[in-house]
């Protein structure tokens, strides 16, 4: 992973992080002062916090909050001879205030063993910019996510399985969801919840978060079916999941399915 230091040594005109969050508590610094901050295009997560040495708080620091509705535009100082109340250097420290699912321990409400999770890896893209620039891009892109081959679970003589795919949404406003079936063998039924991770919890199990359905089941057989998901109407939600399961007796063949879902901060 690069740092500010290097950054600076290169002669660039910024430090870009680019990251994959792994844990709630990741906490990244930069010991280079900056004249701008915001979240960079390929970022999940949409907002971040930085503490920053601060000789008028009483406790030494204070914290801003950078987001994709709110970068901030102005100088935060590294002091790297200072130190906090806490003993620590004065330098700039981004840590996180969205939480993340962790692997091998989230899993969403209705989820059995022996069904297959698939669980996206979460992004952070924050860039610092060491002097004032005319324009600051402020914005992430579409992202799309596409599955060629959709792998359900058949055991025979067992009750059926489901494909649960849990998709970053952080403060996204809009997603498209389309599923293509090759032929009408199968009846696939489709459902999207979104979810809300709750601070105070284990991040593990169904029962410690908020998820709510926004796009009830449907069926899909031989045909491309897209449906929409807009905050507007659906709300905001830190996770999109998308359930797929089968009404094909267990242990039968199952068809070909593939699942692109794009999400985007434009409301359509």
């Amino acid at each position: 992973m690069s740092t500010a230091k290097e950054a600076v040594r290169q002669g660039l005109p910024f430090w870009r992080l680019f990251t994959t969050i792994t844990n709630s508590g990741d906490i990244f610094r930069s010991e280079v002062s900056g004249s701008g901050f915001v979240i960079g295009p390929n970022s999940d997560l949409s907002s971040v916090q930085i503490q920053y040495f601060d000789q008028q708080s009483p406790n030494g620091s204070n914290i801003i909050e950078v987001s994709t509705d709110k970068p901030h535009i102005g100088r935060l100082d590294a002091l790297n001879a200072q130190k906090y109340n806490s003993g620590n250097p004065g330098l700039l420290y981004i840590f996180l205030n969205q939480l993340i699912p962790q692997t091998g321990v989230y899993q969403p409400v209705g989820f059995v063993a022996g069904d297959n999770l698939i669980l996206e890896p979460v992004y952070l893209d924050f860039i610092q910019y060491f002097s004032p620039q005319s324009e600051y891009e402020n914005k992430r892109t579409d992202k799309t996510f596409f599955y060629p081959t959709v792998n359900i679970p058949a055991l025979g003589g067992q009750p059926i399985r489901s494909a649960w795919f849990v998709l970053p949404y952080y403060g996204r406003r809009y997603a498209n969801v389309m599923f293509n079936a090759n032929s009408g063998n199968i009846n696939y039924v489709i459902s999207a919840s979104g979810v809300n991770l709750l601070t105070g919890t284990s991040l593990g199990g169904s029962n410690f978060h908020a998820q709510t359905e926004l796009l009830p089941p449907q069926i899909v057989n031989s045909t491309t079916s897209s449906r929409t998901i807009n905050s507007n109407t659906e709300g905001m939600w830190d996770l999109l999941v998308i359930r797929i399961s089968t009404d094909t007796p267990a242990g039968s063949p199952l068809d070909s399915l593939n699942l692109k879902e794009i999400t985007s901060d434009e409301d359509s």
